[in-house]
């Protein structure tokens, strides 16, 4: 009687548990693109190009569009942790826990490294970087993520905007805004 007492009593503790890291590296879920930070985003145009409101990129659930969701001119598939672009797959993020990075490839070819809230051109090693180290990757910096803002390399211009807060977005999420900026993975780039 006083086990199932004790069992019944750690009920409520245990349900509050957090559950375990699988130690699975390669995860292929939907936690790429999308996680609790991350929620339905527009993009706009902002700084010196200025801001008229036009919608440059809305990413709605697993899809990515030109312009407004509305139009329909869908331009990419997010699909667990592929890019897909008229039903080809463009692009892969791939996940090293470990060492605080992720990568988008396409192919074999490494096309971006995120780290904390910025996105480097081509590979770089996440474990060299830290706050006295940045200057030797400072020519790969692309993106700087600031609230809403995206500025180009090390905050040298903002020039989009989006309506949810970019910082607190998953890796996934600043390294497709990377792709859109690009012209990669099955988008035109910036127009």
């Amino acid at each position: 009687m006083r086990r199932s007492l004790l069992a019944l009593s750690l009920l409520p503790v245990l349900s509050f548990a957090p559950a375990c890291d699988t130690g699975d590296d390669d995860a292929t879920s939907d936690e790429a693109f999308r996680t609790g930070a991350d929620v339905n985003m527009q993009l706009t145009e902002s700084g010196e190009g200025g801001d008229n409101g036009t919608v440059i990129w809305d990413i709605q659930e697993a899809g990515v569009y030109a312009g407004e969701a509305s139009e329909g001119n869908q331009i990419m598939e997010l699909v667990g942790n592929e890019i897909y672009a008229n039903g080809e797959l463009t692009c892969t993020v791939e996940n090293a826990y470990l060492n605080g990075r992720v990568v988008m490839g396409a192919g074999d070819e490494v096309l971006f490294t995120v780290y904390e809230n910025e996105v480097y051109l081509g590979e770089i090693d996440a474990k060299r970087l830290g706050p006295k180290t940045k200057r030797r990757f400072a020519d790969q910096l692309l993106l700087t993520f600031d609230g809403s803002d995206v500025h180009w390399g090390h905050y040298a211009g903002e020039f989009l905007s989006a309506n949810a807060d970019l910082e607190s977005a998953s890796d996934g999420r600043k390294l497709l805004i990377a792709a859109l900026v690009e012209g990669h993975c099955g988008s035109k780039g910036l127009p």
